[in-house]
């Protein structure tokens, strides 16, 4: 799996504890794919999901926040490819909820 890093990255939080490699933390990472046309209107922002991390660390249930109408498609299609180490509390693993913002600039 890839382990690409990016300052996008949600931090998942079970309890008082930080997501951890082994723990919840971003184990495969896609890029979202700046939409052509939002360049070209030079549409930049953040797009703001709700989201459930299954107990298998990949994203179930998506929903949107907030973002640029231009930007949700792309933001939506490279989340859904993300994927946790499993959460787990107590060792067993548990669905977690968590907010994930995907940033898109410009500068991208």
């Amino acid at each position: 799996m890839d382990q690409k890093k990016s300052p996008n990255q949600s931090q998942i939080q079970i309890g008082d504890f930080p997501a951890t490699p082994t723990n919840c933390g971003m184990i495969h990472y896609v890029a979202p794919v700046y939409p052509k046309e939002a360049k070209t209107a030079h549409i930049e922002g953040v797009v703001k999901f709700n989201v459930v991390i299954l107990k298998t660390g990949e994203v179930g249930e998506l929903n949107l926040i907030s973002g640029d109408p231009a930007l949700v498609p792309a933001a939506i299609k490279a989340v859904k490819q993300w994927r946790y180490a499993p959460c787990r509390l107590n060792g067993e693993p548990v669905e977690v909820k968590t907010q994930i913002d995907v940033s898109f600039t410009l500068s991208q």
